[in-house]
């Protein structure tokens, strides 16, 4: 959690230093810096593990009527 709420402050400095510094590309920086953090962490979030549950176990569904399997409720997105 330190990790992310530092990563969205210098973010935010980055792109407030286009503004008021005139700093170039500042905003892609801070856009850039954002994309690519949060495109590489791994095992966060409060429902990854169970995401990762279905993901391993997807080869168990025959078909894709979720809606009459009772005991594997879940989302098909």
């Amino acid at each position: 959690m330190i990790a992310v709420t530092i990563v969205n402050i210098l973010a935010v400095l980055i792109a407030y230093a286009e503004r008021s510094l005139k700093l170039k590309n500042g905003l892609l920086v801070s856009t850039l810096l954002l994309i690519i953090f949060y495109g590489i962490r791994y095992d966060y979030g409060n429902d990854y593990l169970a995401y990762v549950d279905i993901f391993n176990d997807i080869n168990r569904y025959v078909n894709l009527d979720y809606s009459t399997d009772e005991t594997n409720k879940i989302e098909v997105g």
